[in-house]
């Protein structure tokens, strides 16, 4: 009997919401009770997430907005507000707020899970820096010219300049017909 219900809780927890019907209306899920679209947490023991199945849960507002916070995601823009409620994310929020491999999203209209939510390639390379939690690109401002008579060419090096007021190391490319400062 236990092995049928399990079988039943898997099936119904894989199905799009709108095809489990009135099942779908409340569903009791270690620590947190998950209606259509909230999830509410129950008083226990240090349970903070939904539980579907094994490792696959929902994710909470609340969820998105801590892993923002602790560099694991990175917003579009410095615009996006991360609510810090117990609704759960939807694909479509999730496309807004987030820089996501988008190809990992659900494509049947169901919320994602967590191993659904892929952060997009970090933020890397000299010109980029995170700044309130986007990836910026720095603009690159040419600094000065130096010609070099041992190879016959200019120096011309240059600095990336970021919205918070940082600017990089200075880096140099070599031009033969001189530098615009």
């Amino acid at each position: 009997m236990r092995t049928f219900l399990l079988f039943i809780v898997i099936t119904l927890f894989s199905l799009p919401l709108a095809a489990q019907g009135p099942l779908a209306l409340k569903a009791l899920t270690a620590g947190s009770l998950v209606t259509s679209r909230k999830v509410e947490q129950i008083v226990t023991q240090g349970i903070m997430s939904p539980r579907t199945i094994a490792a696959n849960h929902l994710v909470t507002h609340a969820e998105v907005k801590q892993k923002v916070q602790e560099g694991y995601f990175l917003k579009k823009s410095s615009s996006v507000t991360i609510p810090g409620d117990n609704f759960c994310i939807t694909v479509a929020e999730a496309k807004a707020w987030l820089n996501l491999d988008e190809s990992q999203l659900p494509a049947n209209g169901r919320m994602p899970l967590w191993q659904e939510l892929s952060p997009a390639s970090q933020c890397t390379g000299v010109d980029k820096k995170v700044i309130n939690e986007v990836c910026e690109t720095g603009n690159k401002v040419w600094t000065r010219s130096e010609y070099d008579s041992s190879i016959g060419m200019y120096k011309c090096y240059y600095v990336y300049r970021w919205s918070d007021g940082s600017q990089s190391q200075e880096y140099y490319e070599l031009n033969g017909a001189g530098c615009v400062v």
